[in-house]
């Protein structure tokens, strides 16, 4: 775990510097705020999915390559996370225990192992048991 978060660390630092450079000599400083906001919701993302790449036992190289080819997914919860954290008294609470719920249902319906849900509604039959006096 140490090792991916220093890789990630490593990669959003190079990542922003390279934007940083590319801004700074296109004059593109004014998108800044927005892309960093979008860099800081992937590595969000990953961070809460890194949790149960873990657990299924994903290695360093497949944990980044789920990333990779998932890079909606790590937007979508980094961000989920980002607004919920704005949640007056509650949010600081609430969006890592929320997020974690997310990432693992998307996770586990990513790689076909939440369990398959039948079309029909399940409907207990109820027998009446009708009593005779004997």
């Amino acid at each position: 775990m140490i090792f991916v978060f220093g890789i990630t660390l490593f990669f959003e630092f190079i990542i922003l510097g390279v934007w940083w450079l590319f801004s700074l000599v296109t004059g593109l400083q004014v998108v800044n705020p927005f892309i960093y906001v979008i860099v800081a919701a992937f590595f969000y993302g990953f961070s809460f999915y890194d949790y149960n790449l873990e657990r299924y036992h994903r290695s360093t190289k497949g944990s980044l390559k789920y990333s990779t080819h998932h890079i909606l997914s790590m937007l979508i919860a980094g961000g989920a996370f980002m607004l919920l954290k704005f949640v007056p008294y509650v949010g600081f609470i609430l969006a890592p225990i929320l997020i974690t719920m997310l990432t693992t249902i998307v996770y586990l319906y990513s790689i076909k192992k939440l369990p398959k849900r039948s079309n029909r509604r399940h409907s207990i039959n109820l027998q009446t048991v009708e009593k005779t006096d004997e």
